[in-house]
C-alpha cells in the first residue's frame, strides 16, 4: 500500500520495485484517511471487502494535506488489535530528514523504516530482506 497525495511519489514507488525485477501489487490512496476508510471496510467484513487485500507493508508519507503520516500512525494504532493487521509494517517515505520526525515515527513499533525519497534500490532490498525474505544478501544478485 502507498499513501501520499503526490501521485508522482506514488509512482516512483511502483517504478523503484519494478526496476529491481519485482511485480508488487500496490494498493494506492492520495488521502491518509481514504486508506483509513479501506482499513475499516475490511473490519467490517462487508460484500466489498470479500475482493481486498490485507497489505503487508505500508509506504507512509508524512506531509499530507488534511490528514499527515503521524496522525495515520496514531489512528492506525488502534486498529492493530485487529489480528489480520498485526504484522503489516510500515515504512516512511519522506522528503524530511529531521530526526525529530525520524524519532517521532519510532514511537510506533510497527514502523519498520524512515527512507528519503526516492526509494533506492538498497532501500528496497534492506526493507525486503529484513521483512519478507531470508536470504536478503542474494535477494537482487540472481542467486
Amino acid at each position: 500500500m502507498i499513501i501520499d497525495d503526490s501521485r508522482a511519489d506514488r509512482m516512483m514507488v511502483e517504478l523503484a520495485f519494478s526496476e529491481v525485477g519485482l511485480d508488487a501489487n500496490f494498493i494506492e490512496f492520495g488521502y491518509a484517511e481514504e486508506a483509513l476508510d479501506y482499513f475499516n471496510a475490511l473490519i467490517k467484513d462487508s460484500p466489498q471487502s470479500a475482493s481486498m487485500q490485507i497489505p503487508e507493508l505500508i509506504f507512509l508519507d508524512i506531509n499530507m494535506p488534511r490528514m499527515d503520516g503521524f496522525e495515520f500512525l496514531e489512528k492506525f494504532s488502534l486498529l492493530r488489535n485487529v489480528p489480520s493487521f498485526q504484522n503489516i509494517i510500515v515504512v516512511m517515505n519522506t522528503t524530511s530528514e529531521r530526526d525529530s520526525e525520524r524519532k517521532t515515527a519510532f514511537k510506533y513499533p510497527f514502523v519498520d523504516s524512515f527512507v528519503t525519497k526516492p526509494l533506492s534500490d538498497a532501500d528496497i532490498g534492506r526493507i525486503l530482506g529484513e521483512n519478507f525474505v531470508e536470504d536478503y544478501d542474494n535477494l537482487f544478485s540472481g542467486q
